[in-house]
């Protein structure tokens, strides 16, 4: 946690929307407070259609348009 937290204070200029720390589904993923409503909004809309990942990635898609383009390796 304490590794997590010293990145987020050694990055805190850079605009992010989530940081993900697993590729596997939705396991590793931290998401910005002013960005969690959308996300946890959408998943209890929807939640009952499709896995929380298959979501996950919708979100990702409407919000960036283009993941692949978008993303942003820090490390």
């Amino acid at each position: 946690i304490s590794t997590i937290q010293h990145f987020i204070e050694a990055n805190q200029r850079r605009d992010w929307m989530l940081i993900e720390f697993s590729k596997l589904g939705f396991i590793g993923k931290l998401f910005k407070c002013e960005q969690l409503s959308l996300f946890v909004n959408f998943f209890l809309m929807f939640s009952h259609d499709k896995p929380i990942d298959w979501l996950y990635d919708i979100v990702l898609d409407t919000k960036v348009c283009n993941p692949e383009k978008g993303h942003v390796n820090f490390l």
